[in-house]
């Protein structure tokens, strides 16, 4: 049975594994991309169902982040600014806006910050309360085994 496969010239033989190799590869290829384009109509439907807005990590502190009082001003949304039009009054009006607002983020900078170093303080305690047990009880059982 498998004589015919050995008289059939190599040409031939060729030209019947390209062909099948080509199959395959087509077949492969159409089933990856009706894959993808599932995918990523599921992926996109997904995206627009989720939140825009991207939330910050939780702080140690309760109260929120303070709000520029330009975004503050603008109920959060920045305007177009027509800078053809800007005054010199707006534009010290703004410098204090800024400095107010640097004030306010290092107040709030400060107190995470007081937060933390207390927090990593209970944490060094902690450590040291159980150095010094290890320490003791480590003592107490040496003196045991050497005895």
């Amino acid at each position: 049975m498998s004589d015919w496969l050995n008289e059939l010239p190599f040409a031939w033989v060729l030209v019947v594994a390209l062909a099948l190799f080509y199959i395959a590869a087509t077949a492969i290829y159409t089933r990856v991309m009706i894959l993808v384009t599932d995918r990523s109509d599921d992926a996109f439907a997904k995206r627009e169902k989720q939140q825009t807005r991207v939330e910050p990590p939780k702080s140690v502190i309760t109260r929120p982040t303070p709000v520029s009082p330009i975004l503050r001003a603008h109920d959060g949304e920045v305007a177009a600014v027509a800078w053809d039009c800007v005054t010199s009054g707006e534009i010290e009006l703004m410098k204090r806006l800024l400095v107010t607002y640097r004030a306010e983020l290092l107040a709030h900078h400060a107190e995470e910050l007081s937060a933390l170093d207390e927090q990593q303080a209970e944490v060094e305690a902690l450590e040291r309360s159980i150095y010094a047990f290890a320490e003791k009880y480590k003592t107490e059982r040496g003196d045991e085994t050497a005895a």
